[in-house]
């Protein structure tokens, strides 16, 4: 038999949850775990990921929450918001209108340039483009667009429902006239309106076949008010979209769904699950969701396990880098920031792990976490400093990785054969919430971040 040992902060589960890491009462504090011993299991590829600064010739503004899809080295992005966190004191009108974002935007990652149109309010239907945390799907040239928070009418200060409405509309048509500064919408293709299916914020949408899924979110219905939660789907829903309809509908239920504003991506195996979702929000206590679900779907049937893995951190929608190695057949993802259970200190040169933020659950978080898929079987690794890196500050959150194309395996993911050794830019990181510490507060307030990241791969 073959042996081989896992580094510090690496778990190892199989497909079925059978766990070596820590259950779910046990404190994952302290500057070291014990090494984990497994048995025939190839290693996958040994690199970490890190950002620079990049000093585009003219600003570009900032967003989070937003939808977003390619072509080549061009990002179309639609919705969002242009403030930071959005705050939970009445007194600042919460999810207002004026910090939505208003316009169409196309920026060019390799001139880093940005055309941009305002969008005019005179049809309802376009309020949807400015409102946050849409479920959103490229296929090709169309982006299919589906629910999401925001204005009911266009005079509203607020956002204030959550858009019962799915559309598709062709990607670079749309591209080619912001660039030109003409009305875009023209793109538009299907339309399906006064849809309660897709009337979601906060989940993920995935397709395989003819069919549609609508992962995890939730409908929240009015102005957001402080300790009121929004109705959870609890489910994966999964539906054909027509020329004015959703129709073919059906959902898979289950408490494990009972989450949002979390990352969903392919996995790119032989064989097993296609779909994999890290963490979410929020608990029955307000923390976060720990436990990653594996899914399968094939043109309309859907299976689903929820592993026993206890992801550390990273919890929260933050950038993902889905690396493909053909080599060893395995499919890593690197989780960037955002927010997590538990955060990365430097104690008198000791690097630990703390449990939230002076009560806090879920402070801002500067970590990389890595999980790594390989026959089914999945490790976690976190980014280790001081000789591995981790975020500069701390940002992630609502934001986004944008491949280079040049280095794309399929959709946005990252064909590491084609990645040369040493540290190589493979895209960027994008938009998100900064934040001055792991809890923000009127002193130390949040922002849009408007910087632009290269993301390098290293090894």
């Amino acid at each position: 038999m073959r042996f081989f040992k896992i580094c510090i902060y690496l778990f190892f589960m199989s497909w079925i949850g059978i766990s070596c890491g820590p259950s779910s009462d046990q404190s994952t504090s302290g500057s070291t775990e014990p090494e984990v011993e497994i048995e025939d299991l190839a290693a996958v590829p040994n690199f970490t990921i890190s950002i620079e600064p990049v000093n585009p010739p003219a600003p570009i503004p900032g967003f989070h929450s937003f939808a977003w899809a390619r072509q080549g080295n061009k990002m179309l992005l639609i919705g969002g918001r242009t403030n930071g966190f959005h705050g939970l004191s009445q007194r600042d009108t919460v999810f207002k209108s004026s910090k939505a974002n208003s316009g169409i935007h196309v920026i060019d990652l390799d001139t880093y340039s940005l055309s941009s149109y305002d969008i005019q309010w005179n049809n309802p239907m376009y309020l949807q483009f400015s409102s946050s945390n849409m479920a959103f799907l490229q296929d090709g040239d169309t982006l299919f667009l589906a629910g999401g928070y925001g204005r009911n009418l266009a005079q509203d200060i607020q956002s204030n429902v959550t858009i019962p409405r799915m559309l598709s509309l062709q990607v670079s048509t749309m591209i080619e006239k912001v660039e030109q500064g003409v009305n875009p919408f023209k793109s538009l293709m299907k339309i399906a309106d006064n849809t309660p299916f897709v009337q979601v914020s906060g989940g993920e949408l995935q397709r395989n076949g003819e069919y549609f899924y609508l992962m995890f979110g939730q409908n929240y219905d009015g102005v957001y008010v402080p300790g009121k939660t929004g109705k959870y789907t609890g489910a994966t829903r999964v539906f054909k979209f027509g020329e004015h309809l959703v129709y073919d509908t059906s959902s898979y239920s289950n408490q494990v769904f009972r989450r949002r504003d979390i990352n969903v991506t392919e996995l790119h195996l032989q064989s097993g699950a296609n779909i994999v979702a890290y963490g979410g929000v929020f608990t029955p206590n307000d923390g976060g969701y720990v436990t990653p679900v594996s899914m399968m779907a094939n043109n309309g049937a859907f299976t689903y396990a929820e592993n026993s893995l206890q992801q550390i951190s990273n919890q929260y929608t933050a950038p993902l880098v889905s690396v493909v190695d053909q080599a060893s057949a395995s499919n890593t993802h690197v989780i960037l920031g955002g927010i997590g259970e538990s955060q990365l200190v430097d104690s008198s040169g000791v690097w630990k792990w703390e449990k939230g933020d002076n009560g806090a659950k879920l402070p801002f978080v500067k970590s990389i976490t890595q999980m790594s898929w390989q026959n089914n079987q999945l490790t976690q690794k976190v980014q280790m400093p001081p000789n591995e890196p981790q975020l500069p500050e701390l940002l992630g959150s609502n934001a986004i990785f944008f491949a280079d194309q040049q280095y794309i395996y399929e959709g946005n993911s990252i064909d590491l054969s084609k990645v040369p050794a040493g540290s190589t830019t493979i895209g960027w990181f994008f938009g998100g919430i900064e934040s001055q510490k792991p809890t923000s507060s009127m002193i130390f307030p949040t922002k849009v971040n408007s910087t632009i990241y290269a993301v390098k791969l290293n090894r």
